[in-house]
């Protein structure tokens, strides 16, 4: 809290906002609940369309397609996470790109999939 006004800077306030995870995390509104490496987790996971290419192994002819995923968590909720490291959610398997947290309240997670 500002001392010098007894009143809370706009980023203060931002700050408070954002970490009420009842604001992000709210299973009636954006979020559901997910099952992420056997853990109900309460989150956010969308389809990441700009950043969705072709892959072309140099080995075969054909290529397929790989998404990319993009979940984000209560920062609490999930620690850790490495790049290349496996993560299961709802019975799929992706691999983690990066995971980087947002004001220490939110964890956001990019992830590839293979779509077969």
């Amino acid at each position: 809290m500002n001392i010098y006004r007894g009143w809370q800077t706009l980023h203060e306030a931002v700050k408070e906002d954002v970490s009420d995870p009842e604001l992000w995390f709210d299973d009636e509104e954006f979020a559901r609940w997910l099952d992420v490496d056997g853990h109900k987790v309460l989150g956010v996971l969308v389809q990441d369309r700009k950043t969705q290419r072709l892959e072309i192994p140099s080995n075969e002819g054909e290529g397929y397609a790989k998404g990319r995923m993009l979940l984000f968590v209560r920062a609490k909720d999930i620690k850790g996470v490495k790049a290349r490291q496996t993560i299961r959610i709802d019975g799929k398997i992706y691999v983690v790109e990066s995971g980087h947290e947002i004001q220490g309240v939110v964890r956001k997670i990019e992830l590839s999939s293979v779509e077969g």
